[in-house]
């Protein structure tokens, strides 16, 4: 159990994990984990240096988790967006937009990925391929449905145009330039998905 905190009386050890990966997800995507001390992330926390250790063994466990936690909140967020979606087509849509729109809730998404690939690979590789195995997925039920050309290989759908597009557009738009994917940038994403993916007419 982790300490008690003495502004509060005894606090759920939740909610003190949860402020030191509020805190690591800051820290760790602004300064980064090299120039972030286990007592900047404690202070942020508003926890003693030392009680840190009682949630976490060091801070390469936190920025692992960070990246987790974050991964859980995007599966979320998008599996509730295409509820109802109809067709291949609109859960691009949905799922995307979602995907934006978390980008700009935590806007440091980027940079954790970047320092999870060299201070623990393994998860880093988890990290995509768990994404990349649902749309992969996701594509080949399409289409079997023949909402999706059927000469793609799923693997090739989801490590590109599911992956890698909305990557780099959320990179230019919310990393680099620290706000939103404009709605006029996200209408060529969903025409570029249309114009790619959708069977030919007639056919292949």
């Amino acid at each position: 159990m982790g300490p008690p905190n003495s502004a509060q009386g005894t606090e759920p050890d939740s909610a003190v994990r949860d402020r030191l990966l509020d805190a690591a997800e800051e820290l760790f995507g602004t300064r980064s984990f090299e120039r972030t001390k286990v007592a900047d992330l404690a202070e942020a926390a508003g926890i003693a240096t030392g009680s840190f250790y009682s949630y976490f063994p060091g801070k390469r466990a936190l920025l692992v988790e960070v990246l987790r936690r974050l991964s859980t909140g995007l599966r979320a967020a998008m599996g509730e967006a295409i509820q109802g979606a109809a067709t291949q087509a609109d859960r691009e849509r949905e799922a995307f937009v979602a995907f934006f729109r978390f980008l700009e809730r935590h806007p440091r998404l980027f940079r954790i990925q970047r320092q999870v690939e060299f201070l623990a690979p393994e998860e880093y590789r988890s990290y995509w391929e768990g994404f990349a195995r649902r749309y992969a997925r996701a594509a080949k039920d399409a289409m079997v449905a023949g909402e999706m050309d059927a000469r793609f290989d799923p693997d090739v759908v989801a490590y590109t145009m599911y992956l890698g597009v909305p990557h780099f557009i959320g990179m230019r738009w919310v990393e680099w330039s620290e706000g939103r994917v404009p709605d006029d940038v996200a209408e060529q994403i969903f025409l570029l998905l249309n114009k790619a993916l959708r069977p030919p007419p007639g056919g292949a």
